[in-house]
């Protein structure tokens, strides 16, 4: 791969100034610091193969076994506990409420066509809409929306109707849209297209330094989104047993 001159070594502190936050500034230890090597021709290089490859090497797509009977609206919400609610006994609870669906309540997820299905299904068959809170040691709350069918034909009716809220194919997607886009930051990094050493402006190696950092703030979302949906599907598994066999038309309550 390209080198870096042996006479302008990349000093790592110069180079972690250049991040635009603390954020990416911890993306970029995916470059090997400091130790450039002679190369061909006395030139020295920016090392990263060692670790950018643990990191973003291409996994096999996932297989998850989701729910029969939710569907998963929207992208869980995540947070921590704050240390003072810890004494609070609900906050260490897992609770659900369940709610008659209608269109005002889910448009904001869903979108306007695919609410106003549901609300359609709901006079054939009922369906519920089930907010659920699983408290994970040790401070983590972990909330989600779920559709509530009677039976997993109508959960295939209306995945098939709205491929992209199959909580299965999006796991999927997510996994080979992270393993597109690590094996094109790899072929890059090989092709010497982050090698600062070959721009002599200093605002251009500014952009080149953000431009790597924004390839791996996104890879590392998409990991975390999907490491999010994966929990989701084994909790969303776990209400179900939780739950039992009650049909939707016959709860409404909160717990």
């Amino acid at each position: 791969m390209p080198k870096a001159k042996s006479s302008a070594p990349v000093d790592r502190r110069t180079f972690l100034s250049l991040a635009p936050s603390a954020a990416v500034a911890a993306s970029i230890s995916v470059i090997d610091p400091p130790h450039s090597e002679p190369g061909p021709q006395g030139r020295t290089g920016i090392r990263g193969s060692r670790q950018l490859e643990p990191k973003h090497a291409r996994a096999p797509t996932p297989r998850v076994t989701t729910p029969d009977r939710l569907v998963l609206l929207g992208q869980p919400d995540v947070r921590n506990v704050p240390y003072f609610a810890m004494g609070v006994p609900c906050a260490r609870e897992s609770s659900f409420r369940s709610q008659h669906v209608s269109r005002d309540k889910i448009v904001e997820l869903v979108g306007r066509r695919c609410a106003e299905w549901i609300e359609r299904q709901s006079q054939i068959a009922p369906i519920q809409l089930l907010h659920t809170r699983n408290y994970l040691h040790p401070q983590t709350a972990f909330y989600a929306t779920w559709l509530l069918f009677q039976n997993r034909a109508e959960v295939n009716a209306f995945a098939q109707a709205w491929p992209r809220h199959c909580l299965r194919k999006r796991v999927e997607q997510m996994a080979e849209e992270h393993q597109e886009l690590a094996a094109n930051l790899e072929m890059r990094r090989c092709r010497g297209d982050f090698d600062l050493s070959r721009v002599g402006d200093e605002r251009q190696r500014e952009n080149l330094a953000r431009k790597y950092t924004g390839f791996t703030d996104k890879l590392h979302k998409l990991l975390e989104h999907s490491r999010v949906l994966e929990q989701a599907c084994a909790l969303g598994i776990g209400w179900e047993q939780n739950l039992g066999t009650v049909a939707p038309s016959d709860f409404v309550r909160q717990s």
